[in-house]
C-alpha cells in the first residue's frame, strides 16, 4: 500500500474523491491487498441515513485480453456480481451501455466478508476538488498567459509601414504558387522601391507590464481562495520574517490536518476490513483506531532539538496531574498523550523505588553505626567503662 498512497492522494486532490479495494488473501504474500481504483470507474452508493455505511458498489474497466468492457458490482449482502459489455474504451459510454442494459451477468459469486470492499474517500465535506474553488481564477490566468504569448509572437518582429509608394502585386510562378513577397525582412535583404518619396517605419513595441502585473494579481487571488502560500507560487521572498512565513503558512497546515483527517477515515476503514478478512471480528470491529500521520508543518532540525529539550523540561518539573494539560496544550492526540502518562508514571515509580531503596541503605548504615558505637562504649566484656580524666 506504502507505493500506491502517493497516487491515491492525487486521486483525492485532483478529482475530489478516492477509492480503496480491499481484497482477499494474495497466495504470494498471504495477505490481504489494499489497491488503488480510479475514481472514474468507480461509485460507491451509501446508506442516506447512515454515509458511512456502503449500500452497493460499482467497478469498470477495460479488460485487455477479453477486448471488452467489465463491470463488477458489489452488494452489502455479499453478492459479487460480474457482468461484461461492448468493446469501449470510453468510461461516460461505458456507463451509458451499462444503464442501457448493453452488459450482460457473467457470474455470481459470494464475498467471504458479506461487505462492500470498495471504500470510498471524500476528500472535502462539499465533495469538491482541491483546486476546484479556483478554476474560474485558473481560467483568467490561462487567457492571460495566452494574450500575452500572441503579442509577442507578433512584435518578435516589429510592426512596420510605408508611405509614399506603391507594392507590387506578386507574380505567379511557372506551378501557380505566389512568389517571393516584395519585402521579406531579413538580417542580409535590402528594402528597394522606385519611388523617390518612399518613407519607411515601424511602430511601437506594445508594453506588457500591465499583462504581467494582472497574471500576479491573479496569482494572489489563487493563493487566497486555496489558501497556498503566495511564496510557494511566486518563487520569491524579500524581507520575510519567521513570524511572517509561520503566519502564511498556517492556513495551509490547517487545510493539510483537515485533509488528513478524511483520508484518515478511509484508511482505517478499509484496515478493518482486511481484519475482517483474516477473521478477526473484534479489531474488525475496532472504532478507535487511528492513521498516525507525520507532522504537517516544515521544522529545522534546530526547532525539533530546542522543542525536545523545552517538553523534557516541562514534563520533568510538572506534576503527574500536569502532564496530560501540557500534552494537550502542545497539540498530540490522545494515544500519543496515554503513553506519555504511562511512560511518566513508570519513571515516576521507578524513581520512588530508588529513592526508597537508598533511603533504606541509609537506614541500615546509620543502624549499623549506633551499633558499633554502643558496643565501644561497652568495652571488654559488654561493662560500660568509667573513666576519669
Amino acid at each position: 500500500m506504502d507505493f500506491q498512497m502517493d497516487t491515491f492522494l492525487t486521486y483525492c486532490a485532483t478529482f475530489g474523491e478516492g477509492y480503496l479495494l480491499v481484497g482477499p488473501e494474495d497466495p504470494e504474500t498471504e495477505e490481504p491487498t489494499i489497491t488503488v481504483e480510479h475514481p472514474k470507474l468507480c461509485h460507491v452508493f451509501t446508506d442516506p441515513v447512515k454515509p458511512t455505511r456502503a449500500l452497493a458498489g460499482i467497478r469498470v474497466w477495460k479488460d485487455v485480453y477479453l477486448g471488452q468492457m467489465v463491470a463488477v458490482v458489489y452488494l452489502a449482502d455479499g453478492r459479487v456480481i460480474a457482468y461484461v459489455g461492448p468493446k469501449n474504451s470510453e468510461t461516460i459510454a461505458a456507463s451509458v451501455a451499462f444503464i442501457n442494459g448493453s452488459f450482460t451477468q457473467l457470474k455470481v459469486q459470494q464475498n467471504e466478508i458479506n461487505e462492500v470492499p470498495l471504500v470510498r474517500c471524500q476528500w472535502r465535506p462539499d465533495g469538491k476538488a482541491e483546486a476546484e474553488d479556483a478554476f474560474e481564477v485558473q481560467d483568467r490566468i490561462n487567457l492571460t498567459i495566452l494574450n500575452r504569448l500572441i503579442i509577442s509572437k507578433s512584435q518578435a518582429y516589429r510592426q512596420r509601414w510605408m508611405t509614399g509608394g506603391q507594392i507590387a502585386q506578386a507574380k505567379k510562378g511557372k506551378k501557380g504558387v505566389d512568389a517571393k513577397p516584395p519585402f521579406d525582412p531579413g538580417a542580409d535583404t535590402l528594402w528597394h522601391v522606385p519611388a523617390p518619396d518612399a518613407k519607411f517605419g515601424d511602430f511601437d513595441q506594445v508594453d506588457i507590464t500591465q499583462i504581467l502585473n494582472s497574471v500576479r494579481d491573479d496569482v494572489l487571488d489563487f493563493a487566497g481562495i486555496t489558501q497556498l502560500p503566495a511564496h510557494y507560487l511566486m518563487g520569491r521572498m524579500a524581507n520575510i520574517s519567521g513570524d511572517t512565513l509561520t503566519q502564511a503558512e498556517s492556513g495551509h497546515k490547517l487545510r493539510t490536518q483537515a485533509r488528513q483527517r478524511s483520508v484518515g477515515w478511509a484508511l482505517e476503514k478499509a484496515m478493518r476490513l482486511v481484519f475482517k478478512y483474516k477473521g478477526n471480528l473484534e479489531k474488525a470491529k475496532e472504532l478507535d483506531a487511528e492513521v498516525i500521520w507525520g507532522d504537517a508543518e516544515i521544522r529545522s532540525l534546530a526547532e525539533k532539538a530546542d522543542a525536545a529539550v523545552k517538553f523534557a523540561q516541562a514534563f520533568a518539573q510538572a506534576p503527574p496531574f500536569m502532564v496530560p494539560v501540557i500534552a494537550e496544550m502542545m497539540d498530540l492526540d490522545p494515544d500519543q498523550i496515554d503513553r506519555l502518562v504511562a511512560d511518566a508514571e513508570e519513571w515516576q515509580a521507578q524513581q520512588q523505588a530508588r529513592e526508597d531503596q537508598q533511603m533504606k541503605a541509609q537506614h541500615e548504615n546509620a543502624m549499623a553505626l549506633t551499633k558499633e558505637g554502643a558496643k565501644a562504649k561497652a568495652g571488654p566484656g559488654g561493662q560500660p567503662t568509667n573513666k576519669q580524666s
